[in-house]
């Protein structure tokens, strides 16, 4: 919320992120909770590598995770979280089943925030996105300008 307030002040370029580990319940199920911890801190560990340290990451709920880009243009955004999608589409699970690869879905909100604005709307809005990426196909990055 401070990251969005600054924005607003500043009239700067603000992106927001939300990403979701797709199929995590049946990995989890699959592998067992263990696994499933370990997989989630190497899909925070591939986010955190895109970053900088303006940048910030949370996790937002059991399998998701949001990211504040303040002063990012919404192709710097996308090329980010394109970058992100890779990085986990890349990460090697050998120690649970050589086999095992996991992707993510992301939606994107970026532009000028308003005075008008909550973060909140922003964040629906990104939500939005995501919700469109997990309904065509999964791994992949959806926009909302």
């Amino acid at each position: 919320a401070n990251e969005f307030a600054l924005a607003i002040h500043d009239s700067g370029d603000l992106a927001v992120l939300l990403l979701d580990i797709d199929h995590f319940k049946i990995v989890n199920d699959k592998y067992g909770h263990q696994a499933g911890d370990e997989i989630l801190r190497c899909v925070s560990g591939a986010i955190s590598e895109s970053l900088t340290n303006e940048d910030q990451l949370a996790r937002y709920g059991g399998e998701e995770f949001a990211v504040v880009l303040a002063g990012m243009k919404l192709d710097h955004a996308v090329s980010i979280a394109e970058s992100i999608r890779e990085r986990v589409e890349q990460l090697n699970f050998d120690r649970i089943d050589p086999s095992l690869r996991v992707t993510i879905s992301i939606g994107v909100k970026a532009g000028i925030p308003k005075s008008s604005n909550t973060s909140d709307e922003w964040i629906n809005e990104a939500d939005q996105a995501l919700y469109e990426s997990k309904e065509n196909g999964r791994n992949q990055v959806t926009v909302r300008q």
